[in-house]
This record gives C-alpha cells, structure tokens and sequence, in this order.
C-alpha cells in the first residue's frame, strides 16, 4: 500500500495545521527526493501530534518520538550505504557538525522535529481551545476510542469533513503510528527511506 499522507489530510480539510518543513529543496536524485517530501509530512505529522498529547489532554508522546529517533537511525542506516542522502540534512548543516563532534545520535529528523515545535509550537499554544477541536486528536493518539459513534459525533460537528477523509486522517496517522512499533524498516537496504510511501508523480527538480 503506498502513502500520500498530504492528499489525505487536505482531503479531510486540515491540510496540516502549520506549514510542514522543507527538505531536499533541489535533490538530483529520485529517491531522496521523494523521502524529502515524505519526511515534510511525517515530522509535521508527529511534531502535531505531541502538540496534541500536550495541549489537548489525550494519548501520549513516546510512540510519537520513537517515530524520530528511528528515522533519525534510518538516516545515519541509508547515509553509511550513499551519500547522496546527506541532501535530506542541507538545511541543518551546523547541527550536523556539532552531533558529529559530541557523537550524539540526533540527526536531520530529531533537528526537523525540534524545529518545528520551536516555530510553530507558539502558534498553537495562542488557541489551543481551536487547535484542539480542528482534528481528531484523541481518535488519533488513542485508536480505541475510533468507534462508529465517536466518528459520526465528530463528522456532525466538522461538517467540512468528509467519512473518507476522516477515515484516511486515521489510517495515516496509523501508518505513522507503525513506524515506531516495527523498527525493521531502519536497517533494510535504503532503495527507499521510508516504507511503503510514494509521493504521486514526484521528480526531482533539475
């Protein structure tokens, strides 16, 4: 199953609370450029969705940070085999020098995600009544509460919003979700950085 988690959030009408990072702004490559455009939607993705577990009172953050640090461990897993991957880390050069010098582990997603709390974070912390009511934080942070009843309760009060966009909401944030519970995807052969994820028509920009 492959994943476009940006036409399902604008399907649903919450095309991402806050402009997402850039990555890879002129790769040559295919394949990092799709991982860039990936990587702007899942780090957005999980950066709100910790927001969520702090301002909203729902679920909790460490399934959402493991999701970084392996990505982070992906990085360093698909740099080691090309370096062409280094391109997704072109915006955060000066703090590559510095993990490289401390031998920390953080790497372009931890420096992404820190980045976006640290731009946008206040944003949300200005209404956060509003940040929390715009998606379906607790369905998300806490799929057993997705029922039918729960579902239809927040269809009727975000009329915009479609039952396949809802549901496609769910199920991407799901596929987020399973980046932290299987760690397997880190350390396969890096034809792609991120599993079963493809952007449509994605080309690199010559």
């Amino acid at each position: 199953m492959t994943k476009s988690l940006l036409t399902s959030v604008c399907a649903m009408g919450l095309a991402l609370v806050f402009a997402p990072p850039v990555f890879a702004q002129t790769p040559i490559d295919t394949a990092v450029f799709t991982a860039g455009k990936a990587a702007e939607m899942v780090i957005a993705s999980v950066a709100q969705a910790v927001l969520a577990v702090q301002l909203c009172g729902t679920g909790e953050m460490e399934t959402w940070k493991r999701v970084i640090e392996r990505a982070d461990r992906r990085y360093k897993q698909c740099l080691g085999q090309d370096r062409k991957w280094s391109s997704l880390a072109s915006e955060y050069q000066k703090e590559e020098d510095e993990v490289r010098v401390s031998g920390s582990p953080r790497a372009f997603a931890s420096f992404a995600f820190d980045d976006f709390l640290r731009t946008r974070g206040a944003e949300a912390k200005t209404d956060v009544a509003a940040y929390c009511a715009r998606a379906p934080w607790q369905m998300v942070l806490e799929p057993a509460t997705a029922t039918d009843a729960v579902k239809a309760d927040f269809l009727r009060s975000h009329p915009k919003v479609t039952t396949e966009g809802l549901e496609q909401f769910i199920s991407e944030f799901g596929w987020i979700r399973s980046l932290a519970n299987d760690e397997g995807w880190v350390t396969v052969p890096c034809t792609n950085f991120w599993p079963d994820f493809s952007v449509p028509d994605a080309q690199p920009k010559k």
